[in-house]
């Protein structure tokens, strides 16, 4: 039998892997089981090359030869085949390739005796101790005073010979409990109530274990930076000052913060840009989408708002961490969105309450903050209040037309400040809108009608406005419910704004009314008043024809295009029969399409004459138009 496994190159002894245990300890267990000196000959038996023993596609050659399932250790290799083939994990979980120690690894010799196998959390380069046993971790061995290697003998065994024995001073506490929040996250144990971490151990265990790494990482440099500390990226440092940081959550986080920001130093009155160097660390990395983040955010929202009076926190970003502004100076910009009015409308009553103000400087500028607590908002509710883009979204309308219809009396608001918009009012104002038609009348043509939300697209959408809400027009259905489903008669909305424009301009038309009036293109209209043809006046929307010039045009001119439509050809045919016969012609230049021509009524029939006498067959006996008898 042994003979039958050594031929097959299966190893004598092949004992399963514990769970959580390291797969590079697997297999100097495997070696030290085998009787070998050192893994090498391990790997060297499996065909596997140095530079490649921990990845998962040399894992199938391992298992072979530990007569083992290949998922059991593509799951403990450092790069699973599954999900995310390119990118370092351990047990599953994503990590950057500096969070792995693969060279020089740390152990805890107690732990090993205890358990008889390495588990994987020893392979991340934060964990410097044992949290279970509060001992630094063994780095070297005691004989030789080299660094540890996954090369040696065995276990507990230097490849020197030397046993290993506990040669590391105690851990202290705080990093004990950080390190206890990585083990147990790293290996999917679960957090225990009363953690000494504190009130950071449950949210920290939540995050995933790259973004868990990743804030330890963050917060950890920066508190070595505030201290102005020689080496700031030793691992061992970072792991002591992220400890540190997260003990006594958030209080030391707030000192951390206050030890970073310098008042004489500071950009901006906003509390984002004036921390924006560790802000942009934080947030807006890609570990910054875990959702567990969120509590990092909200300390951060905190402190800004409670606990540093040199810059002002943004009301949206209160609101995302749901919490409500308490301190008493705000910005204009910050005032407008509390008094729910645009900035500009906050700026005037600013000023006109004469409100106490203080000047914030950064750099050579400076912002005025101002106190608003003797400013009374106690006469309605501001939660309720909205701005303008919102009010009109609710409606259905566009903030231009709802501006024009508060600016003349149709939208009138209770409100005590200027600008803004109470919903309650929005949606009174709604309902009176959709209450002017609940359906659509039964036996009328749809077809026949134009909706209220293609008007609106139009210039003309405020008169039609105000024609439904006075009942001038009247709308016989609505398709969807909406403001903008409102069903409006063609008819009638053609003759409301043939009256409105009577009203405006007079007796006038318009170029396209014109066009289609005597048959012509849009653009033509300017060359005939230049040519004194039609005569009209210049207005703020454009040229308006006068209804008695454009009679007279009627009466003695017509469009080339209307002779070619009777005479059933096109007009270039035309055109050169008018050469053939000298016939005068007026010729306007368009942009894209050929020029627009126009002929006298007289000089239309004439050629009319001469086409139909052409298409005329010659009576028989006939040749040329000239009798035979001649």
């Amino acid at each position: 039998m042994l003979d039958e496994k050594l031929n097959l190159g299966i190893l004598v002894r092949h004992p399963a892997p514990f769970p959580a245990e390291s797969l590079a300890g697997y297999v100097l267990r495997l070696a030290e089981l085998n009787g070998y000196t050192s893994p090498w000959r391990i790997y060297v038996l499996a065909g596997i090359a140095h530079s490649r023993m921990l990845s998962a596609n040399q894992t199938a050659s391992l298992a072979r030869i530990a007569n083992l399932p290949v998922a059991e250790l593509q799951t403990m290799a450092y790069y699973p085949p599954i999900a995310l083939p390119r990118i370092p994990c351990l047990l599953g979980n994503r990590v950057r390739p500096t969070d792995l120690r693969q060279r020089a690894p740390r152990i805890c010799l107690s732990c090993v005796e205890e358990k008889g196998f390495i588990e994987t959390h020893w392979e991340l380069s934060i964990m410097i101790g044992c949290p279970i046993h509060r001992c630094i971790a063994q780095t070297q061995c005691p004989g030789c005073r080299k660094p540890l290697s996954w090369f040696r003998r065995g276990l507990l065994e230097c490849s020197c010979g030397a046993t290993l024995v506990e040669t590391t001073p105690p851990l202290d506490g705080r990093v004990c409990a950080l390190l206890d929040v990585v083990r147990r996250r790293a290996l999917e144990l679960n957090i225990t109530p009363d953690h000494p971490l504190g009130a950071a151990a449950k949210p920290l265990h939540s995050m995933s274990l790259h973004s868990l790494l990743g804030v330890i990482r963050v917060l950890g440099s920066r508190r070595l930076m505030a201290d102005q500390a020689a080496d700031v990226n030793r691992v061992e440092m970072v792991t002591r000052a992220a400890a540190d940081v997260f003990f006594d959550w958030p209080n030391n986080f707030f000192r951390l913060l206050r030890s970073i920001g310098n008042p004489k130093q500071v950009k901006g009155t906003s509390v984002v840009s004036q921390f924006k160097g560790i802000y942009q660390h934080l947030f807006h990395t890609g570990a910054a989408t875990d959702k567990n983040y969120e509590f990092i955010k909200r300390a951060f929202v905190e402190f800004g708002r409670d606990h540093w009076k040199h810059g002002v926190v943004d009301t949206r970003m209160l609101n995302s961490v749901g919490l409500v502004q308490s301190k008493r100076t705000y910005t204009q910009a910050q005032a407008a969105r509390y008094l729910g009015v645009v900035p500009l409308t906050a700026g005037k009553i600013l000023r006109k309450r004469r409100l106490p103000t203080t000047e914030v400087g950064y750099g050579k500028a400076s912002r005025r903050l101002y106190d608003i607590t003797s400013l009374s908002v106690r006469e309605y509710d501001r939660n309720r209040l909205i701005r303008m883009r919102d009010a009109a979204k609710r409606i259905g309308i566009s903030g231009g037309l709802l501006r024009r219809l508060k600016n003349n009396g149709y939208y009138v608001s209770r409100l005590p400040i200027e600008g803004g918009f109470d919903i309650l009012e929005v949606d009174e104002f709604k309902a009176r809108l959709l209450g002017l038609n609940n359906g659509i009348q039964p036996g009328f043509p749809v077809d026949d009608c134009v909706t209220l939300g293609r008007i609106m697209q139009t210039s003309s959408s405020f008169q039609v406005l105000v024609a439904l809400l006075t009942q001038k027009l009247q709308a016989v259905g609505n398709v969807d419910g909406t403001v903008g489903g409102f069903l409006i008669p063609r008819a009638d909305l053609a003759k409301f704004l043939a009256e409105e424009r009577a009203k405006m301009y007079g007796d006038a038309r318009t170029p396209l009314e014109v066009a289609k009036e005597i048959a012509c293109s849009p653009e033509a209209i300017p060359g005939l008043i230049s040519l004194g043809l039609l005569r009209g006046r210049q207005v703020p929307r454009g040229i308006r024809v006068f209804e008695e010039s454009i009679a007279a045009f009627k009466q003695h001119f017509v469009c080339l295009s209307v002779v070619a439509k009777r005479l059933n050809t096109i007009s270039m045919w035309l055109v050169r029969d008018c050469e053939r016969q000298q016939i005068q012609v007026i010729r306007l230049p368009r942009s894209v399409l050929p020029e627009q021509i126009i002929l006298r009524i007289e000089d239309a029939e004439r050629l009319i004459r001469y086409r139909t006498a052409a298409s005329t067959p010659a009576p028989p006996g006939t040749e040329n138009g000239t009798s035979s008898e001649q």
